[in-house]
């Protein structure tokens, strides 16, 4: 499968702005990446479609969707694996 990529500007406090990449390396996964951020061994540009400098990455692993988080430049591994099953719609309370 060929790495598909969109580009995205992301404006947050006083007109400030981070250009922000997501690419799909894999049919399971979808990882962002933004200008000025990365994570201990990332390598190359952000945007430059190797995917190699993410962030953030969502992947489909061992049946179930989750979120993982590089937010911590100096750690190789990720700070975060946020399991998404708690999110599924078929979790939702009708009665709250």
């Amino acid at each position: 499968m060929s790495t598909t990529e969109d580009r995205f500007i992301l404006k947050y406090h006083q007109q400030k702005q981070v250009q922000l990449f997501a690419t799909q390396p894999s049919p399971s996964v979808i990882v962002l990446e933004a200008e000025g951020y990365g994570h201990r061994t990332g390598d190359g540009a952000p945007g430059d479609g190797n995917g190699t400098n993410d962030i953030v990455m969502m992947e489909h692993y061992n049946g179930k969707l989750r979120l993982i988080v590089w937010g911590d430049i100096n750690e190789e591994d990720p700070t975060h694996i946020i399991d998404l099953d708690g999110a599924l719609e078929s979790n939702r309370r009708t009665n709250d």
